[in-house]
């Protein structure tokens, strides 16, 4: 969209990313069109709180499958953690309309319910298949190991940090990519 006027008074902008030569008159019919533009939900879309916590827990579920299948086949499953903090948080971005500070909170609460919730039941999982034990009777099983201090607590620990710290670049990611599109929600800068 390069003005194809002749005029002295060109400049250059950028349009979506992309930059324009304009005169000032192009210039201001270029950001009245892209005002009218809807690149992210605004502040005046009104928030379901409700709805974002069953997206989140929806999104995070996505996650724990993630975890818990490359968990079995023995592949570095906090790099699924990932999945779970990208999928709370959209899951609560779409079901609630918009995402806001409190929507993130909210989603950072559950992932990390669910990252503790995730890791103790890849363990269960691995103590049932491998005593061929029921799912209660495995947790109950990894229940009298704690309180005996039968387990090594290492291993465990680093998985847990590791799933953290794939939840949060994630989460990151997300949260990152709404505030861009916030910050650039009218897309125009003028280059000097």
């Amino acid at each position: 969209m390069n003005c194809l006027q002749e005029n002295e008074n060109l400049g250059i902008y950028a349009i979506n990313y992309n930059a324009q030569v304009l005169c000032q008159e192009c210039h201001i019919l270029a950001k009245e069109e892209i005002d009218k533009e809807v690149y992210y939900p605004t502040d005046d879309v009104e928030e379901n709180y409700f709805m974002g916590i069953i997206g989140a827990i929806i999104g995070s579920l996505v996650g724990v499958a993630s975890i818990i299948l490359l968990d079995r086949i023995n592949f570095v499953a906090s790099i699924s953690g990932s999945v779970m903090g990208y999928g709370a948080l959209k899951g609560y971005e779409f079901l609630a309309n918009n995402l806001s500070k409190k929507g993130i909170i909210i989603s950072v609460i559950i992932m990390i319910f669910m990252t503790f919730f995730t890791v103790g039941f890849a363990m269960v999982i691995n103590v049932a298949l491998t005593f061929n034990a029921s799912i209660i009777e495995s947790y109950q099983y990894l229940i009298f190991l704690f309180q005996a201090k039968e387990l090594n607590m290492g291993p465990i620990l680093w998985n847990l940090l590791f799933v953290f710290v794939f939840v949060g670049i994630g989460a990151i990611t997300v949260i990152n990519t709404a505030n861009l599109k916030v910050d650039s929600k009218l897309g125009y800068w003028e280059l000097d």
